[in-house]
């Protein structure tokens, strides 16, 4: 079984707009081994939140991390994830645009 290596990152354009940030291709399994979201507003100077949250194959969402505030300046580290073929991460920057970017690193088995 291959393995190889791939990043992703995003940055929300629109408030409470969910963004997307990867999608694992079919026929493997993606391993989201590191990530992190980062405030990165230099304009406003203020705390943001933001949700994550897995896009199931049967359309549903699951929330991994649920409106957690971010302070101006810091990061916030994203929780190792599995994504199965088809399930997509997307993150949403809950109360401004433009003042969040996500980043993550990926492992994919095939």
């Amino acid at each position: 079984m291959p393995v190889s290596f791939t990043r992703a990152e995003v940055t929300p354009s629109s408030a409470n707009t969910r963004a997307l940030l990867y999608t694992a291709p079919s026929g493997s399994t993606s391993i989201v081994f590191s990530g992190t979201v980062s405030n990165i507003d230099s304009t406003l100077k203020t705390d943001h939140m933001v949700t994550v949250e897995i896009k199931k194959t049967d359309l549903s969402y699951k929330s991994i991390l649920k409106e957690v505030p971010i302070a101006y300046g810091g990061s916030l580290p994203l929780p190792k994830t599995i994504l199965t073929a088809g399930e997509a991460l997307w993150v949403t920057s809950v109360d401004d645009a433009s003042c969040l970017t996500a980043i993550v690193a990926v492992a994919l088995k095939s």
